[in-house]
């Protein structure tokens, strides 16, 4: 367990202290992890070949590897789907890709600049078919480099290739300065849904105490309520833009996908403290759907923005299915 155990447990119980995988077994985990997720992922019959200078370092805690795993695999399958596009218009109906992820040389990068990488996809050799610059400042998350951190995250949320999407703003930051943060990242989120012709659907919340707990899944009389009622209503394909007001959708000009599953992106903004953030440690957790109440919900196109409040302390539950800081 990656969490720090109450006392009651910590004084009844033997505690076994674990380490974590040598370099060499985090470098086979994370290679199996990612070619296994582009594989669930595509239908497309591939071969991947990762640079050793791709590899992420080492690290005593294994939460950073996912996020290593994720993004190439994200762009990897990007690659692969139009490559695939591609090899369907071609008379080689070879059905042998091979998608390499490789480092640029330094020399090709200007000085002092993040490291860069490449994400190509090839058929038998031949000139690449598609191809992705990636940046990372840290080696473990890989972003666009004509796009943001934010940008790739909501993609990759609207690709349904992460379900949910967590993203956390940074409690390092002074009040003034992160209700700012917050401002900015609820402007970007609109322009990108704007960009890429989105049916953005917002809602707010806060939760600081057990009061608050209706909120999220509604009172004990009801079947459908609290946030699981809106997400449903969202996600749900039997439901419409009718029900919600000007408030809580938002459409790019002459928009016509109100009423397309497929083209929604439902984003949550939560205020919590530290019992707040245990009250969506369920919905937030990588999954397809929320089981644990009496209503079965999609979490496709979800994603939750999360900002602590007063500075709180973030848990091993919330860091552990976030995806970045902001």
């Amino acid at each position: 367990s990656n969490y720090v155990p109450c006392k009651v447990i910590h004084d009844s119980f033997n505690i076994i202290e674990l380490f974590a995988p040598t370099h060499e077994e985090q470098r086979t985990w994370a290679k199996d992890m990612l070619q296994q997720k582009v594989q669930d992922y595509m239908s497309t019959k591939f071969e991947l070949n990762i640079g050793a200078e791709v590899y992420p370092p080492y690290t005593s805690d294994m939460r950073p590897l996912n996020n290593w795993w994720l993004c190439l695999g994200f762009f990897a399958s990007k690659v692969l789907v139009s490559s695939s596009h591609q090899k369907q218009r071609s008379e080689d109906h070879s059905n042998k890709l091979c998608v390499r992820i490789e480092k640029i040389q330094q020399q090709r990068q200007k000085a002092n600049a993040e490291n860069e990488y490449l994400v190509t996809c090839f058929r038998n050799g031949n000139a690449p078919l598609e191809e992705y610059t990636l940046t990372s400042p840290d080696s473990f998350f890989f972003q666009d480099k004509l796009h943001s951190k934010l940008d790739t995250i909501l993609h990759m949320c609207f690709r349904e290739y992460v379900t949910p999407a967590v993203i956390i703003v940074s409690n390092k930051k002074e009040k003034e300065k992160k209700d700012a943060a917050v401002v900015k990242i609820s402007t970007n989120v609109k322009e990108w849904a704007e960009e890429n012709e989105v049916h953005l659907r917002t809602t707010h919340l806060t939760l600081l105490s057990e009061e608050d707990k209706h909120l999220v899944t509604g009172n004990p009389s009801e079947i459908r309520g609290g946030l699981l009622s809106y997400i449903d209503d969202s996600n749900n394909k039997n439901s419409t833009a009718k029900i919600f007001d000007c408030h809580h959708h938002h459409c790019s000009s002459g928009s016509t996908h109100c009423n397309q599953l497929d083209k929604r992106l439902i984003v949550v903004y939560a205020n919590v403290s530290p019992i707040g953030q245990f009250m969506l440690r369920e919905l937030i957790e990588q999954s397809q759907y929320s089981r644990s109440h009496r209503l079965r919900v999609s979490k496709s196109r979800l994603c939750f923005i999360i900002n602590p409040v007063d500075n709180t302390q973030l848990s091993p539950q919330l860091l552990s299915r976030a995806h970045c800081i902001l």
